[in-house]
């Protein structure tokens, strides 16, 4: 961020014998301007800091970077003879393992390394005969991540739903109580919502039976790196999307609508569960302890809070109204 912002503009200066790390945007989407604008000094070395997670915007529970958008990244390093050194944050580890043996493969022989070929033998070393579909849902799952519009780099990431879903949640909390507008753009974010929750059901309406079909360390590799996350990222999806529908009913003076999209927030916290406890059995069981990184313990605090906000007002305007004349 400050540090790639000022060596762009060109107002950083390194002593001899100390190597520049460019880093990626965070996640590893693309690389920053100073990479592409710095001019290579002859007797300097250079390598690349690169994110495979990121706790605040994500991923960070559920993975993103595919091992094409890696190589992509990577072959520009190796354009630029940037391969000095490469550090990888992967955070966790365990959700994204795919990501990791694809990188390491890579920076120790990039040449011979090809993307997709790697994910295609990575999928038949595990998955057997499950193998073509297991794949096909991976590669959906990685291109599920629609763009912001207005930057062109991928958002809806794990993290960006649940802070933007906490702070509508906030919001209308806040409204509910005390009244008001919202700011207006709810409903544009609400239609790229959508846009990715529907290429996340369709990269994952084949992993209930892909899964039922393995067998083994497979079934449980499949189950925890795949289709745990496949629940958690819907779930969150769903989740804002009730959050912004309340909203959006809100402005519009429906008390009604409010209270089924609150009512409605408990479904996607199921789906949350249920991804969740795929990756917390054995030895994992308690794999989510104590997460304060992203804490999805704070979307059942909301809802929680929301439904007694909006079940609160409904009593009040239930009172408020006259009460009907008996007929003659």
């Amino acid at each position: 961020m400050e540090g790639a912002a000022l060596h762009a503009a060109g107002h950083l200066r390194f002593p001899p014998g100390v190597a520049v790390i460019f880093s990626d945007n965070s996640p590893g989407w693309e690389l920053q301007s100073d990479f592409h604008t710095v001019v290579r000094e002859p007797n300097r070395q250079y390598g690349i800091y690169y994110h495979h997670q990121l706790w605040g915007s994500g991923p960070h529970l559920v993975q993103g970077v595919s091992p094409q958008k890696t190589h992509e990244i990577f072959k520009l390093a190796v354009q630029r003879r940037s391969t000095h050194y490469a550090m990888l944050n992967v955070s966790n580890v365990r959700e994204f393992v795919l990501g990791i043996d694809a990188s390491s493969r890579m920076l120790r022989d990039f040449s011979a390394f090809d993307p997709d070929r790697f994910l295609t033998q990575w999928c038949e070393a595990r998955f057997g005969d499950q193998a073509k579909a297991a794949e096909s849902a991976y590669r959906k799952h990685f291109a599920s991540f629609v763009a912001d519009p207005a930057t062109g780099k991928r958002a809806l990431l794990d993290g960006e739903c649940v802070h933007t879903g906490v702070r509508l949640a906030k919001s209308l909390a806040a409204r509910l109580e005390k009244g008001g507008k919202s700011d207006g753009k709810t409903a544009g974010l609400l239609k790229a919502w959508k846009a990715q929750r529907t290429r996340v059901e369709e990269a994952g309406a084949d992993a209930d039976r892909i899964a039922a079909n393995l067998e083994g360390s497979g079934r449980v590799l499949f189950e925890s790196n795949f289709l745990a996350q496949h629940k958690i990222m819907l779930g969150l999806l769903r989740w804002v999307e009730h959050v912004a529908e309340a909203s959006i009913a809100l402005d519009e003076g429906n008390r009604a609508a409010v209270s089924q999209h609150v009512q409605a927030l408990q479904e996607p916290l199921a789906l949350i569960d249920a991804g969740k406890s795929l990756a917390s059995r054995g030895e994992f069981q308690d794999w989510y302890r104590g997460d304060r990184k992203m804490n999805l313990a704070q979307l059942n605090e909301w809802t929680a809070k929301l439904a007694a906000i909006a079940e609160e007002g409904n009593a009040h305007l239930s009172a408020k109204r006259p009460m009907a004349t008996p007929a003659n």
